[in-house]
């Protein structure tokens, strides 16, 4: 599928220790319109979880990443920023690749 196309090369690139922002940045774009074009083939009960698991990929890089540098500068205790520093994005996009069929 498409979608497992558009992730498996930053999930290779973070399993082998390159960086969250240079594996995830650059094609994040491309993951999320991946993931919506392949929820549209998804059964009700299953996109509804897919689309929530997507939504906290989402969250996770806007909380991380979407921050211009004087709010990662002066906020970083925020709970939203300090949870996402704390997230694996290789769960995140196992647990979407979970969705796909192999």
């Amino acid at each position: 599928m498409e979608f497992r196309k558009a992730i498996q090369p930053a999930l290779i690139d973070l399993e082998g220790g390159k960086s969250q922002f240079s594996a995830i940045q650059g094609s994040f774009d491309n993951h999320v319109a991946a993931a919506r074009d392949y929820s549209a083939f998804l059964v009700e009960r299953k996109r509804r979880k897919f689309l929530s698991a997507l939504q906290d990929y989402e969250e996770w890089r806007e909380n991380l990443y979407g921050r211009d540098r004087e709010e990662t500068l002066y906020d970083t205790e925020a709970p939203d920023y300090v949870n996402a520093k704390n997230t694996n994005p290789v769960h995140l996009l196992k647990t979407l690749l979970s969705y796909a069929p192999t």
